[in-house]
């Protein structure tokens, strides 16, 4: 209980609320269209900054975590996390929309990987998996509060309300941690390399050609996930699928569920099929080949389809999340904190490009009376993003292979 209480318990909560934040403009974004007359390309620019300023902080982040620890680390990136979002609560012109969302980014760069590092440092090897779950699964509970208690609040507040509501629990969280820092076991599992904070590796890792090989499949079908849940979804669900306001809020409440058992789930049987000798590889390939139909009809435009796409973006939109183990057992322990850096550095770009790409396409078309998107325009930006999966997924099976330790996992 006292590492729970000491370790798991506050970076669960930072990731939960970095979860919460990535997700919390595909229910307000109705609310910023109308108050400030945002365009299709605005709201993917305000919303993807968050993963820009994740990407650009990653590389900084894994050296901050080698040399200071995971706790210090979140201490300060979730103090950033709390002035952004009262800057962007107060904000009255985009560019401080655009800076609030900045520092969010920023601040929440650190929530897995602080996670990740904790647990290491924390806890024996073979709980690892399982408190990976945990963690996952409190970052799930983040997206779902990010849709129908928003919802809810909206009702109360103004979404402006919403984020210096934000801003108080991030303030809370962050003085927990510091003071859970202090309370924390002083045994560790793996011990931190006090001349870790150099970089050092780093050129080796991205020479690698497991890394490249590994890296886009994870970046591009997680990242376009994440674009899409986390903004798209809603606008797709009243647009393209019919859905009311308040059933495009129930949709993504149930896509946040789904994900969170989806973390679980894909942890289980990764598990259940090592013990029956089935790699990493084959379970990575299956999972991500199923997401991958499941978006079938986001290019059809099929109304139909719609529960196919909550059930697949929502169960195995993060499955590629597998990717960080499988990279984890390629690399000597002394690199892996930053080879998964690297790779989240790509995936926080990705998401960026994405989020912002889809907009830039959707904008293409003229909108519909009343404001909506045109259904032509979803089936072209979803189009190509699939596309881009795709690609990432063949290169995955059909890149020469190299690296044992990993091939074997």
């Amino acid at each position: 209980m006292r590492l729970f209480a000491t370790v798991l318990a506050p970076v669960a909560l930072g990731f939960l609320l970095s979860n919460l934040f990535r997700s919390v403009n595909a229910v307000i974004a109705p609310a910023l269209i109308s108050d400030l007359g945002l365009s299709a390309t605005d709201l993917g620019l305000l919303t993807g900054v968050y993963f820009l300023a994740s990407a650009v902080c990653q590389l900084p982040l894994g050296i901050f975590l080698d040399r200071f620890g995971p706790f210090r680390s979140q201490v300060v990136l979730l103090a950033i996390a709390a002035l952004g979002s009262m800057i962007f609560a107060l904000a009255e012109r985009m560019d401080l929309l655009v800076l609030g969302r900045l520092l969010i980014g920023a601040g929440a760069a650190g929530g897995l990987m602080v996670a990740f590092s904790a647990i290491v440092l924390s806890y024996p090897p073979h709980q690892w998996p399982f408190m990976n779950s945990c963690v996952l699964a409190a970052g799930g509970i983040g997206a779902m509060v990010a849709t129908s208690p928003i919802q809810f609040l909206l009702g109360i507040t103004d979404w402006r309300g919403v984020f210096l509501i934000f801003a108080a629990i991030t303030g809370a969280v962050v003085v927990y941690t510091a003071v859970a820092e202090r309370a924390r076991p002083l045994t560790t599992y793996r011990r931190q390399d006090a001349s870790a904070g150099t970089g050092d590796g780093l050129g080796s890792i991205l020479r690698d050609p497991v890394f490249w090989r590994v890296a886009p499949l994870a970046t591009v079908t997680m990242g376009v996930g994440l674009a899409f849940q986390g903004l798209w979804a809603g606008s797709w669900l009243r647009d393209v699928a019919g859905f009311s306001t308040e059933g495009s809020v129930r949709g993504l409440f149930l896509m946040a569920v789904l994900m969170t058992a989806g973390f679980l789930l894909t942890g289980v049987v990764a598990q259940v099929a090592n013990r029956v000798g089935v790699g990493l590889h084959t379970v990575i390939s299956v999972c991500v080949l199923l997401f991958l139909l499941s978006q079938l009809p986001l290019v059809i435009g099929s109304r139909e389809g719609a529960w196919v796409v909550l059930a697949g973006m929502g169960l195995l939109g993060n499955s590629a999340v597998l990717c960080y183990p499988l990279i984890a057992m390629h690399f000597p322990a002394h690199l892996v904190g930053r080879a998964n850096t690297a790779q989240n550095l790509l995936f926080f770009m990705v998401t960026f490009a994405a989020q912002a790409g889809i907009g830039a396409i959707i904008e293409l078309w003229p909108p519909l009376p009343g404001g909506a998107f045109a259904p032509a325009a979803y089936r072209a930006a979803m189009g190509v993003m699939l596309v881009l999966e795709t690609l990432a997924y063949l290169w995955f099976l059909l890149a020469p292979r190299s690296g044992a330790r990993a091939e074997r996992s």
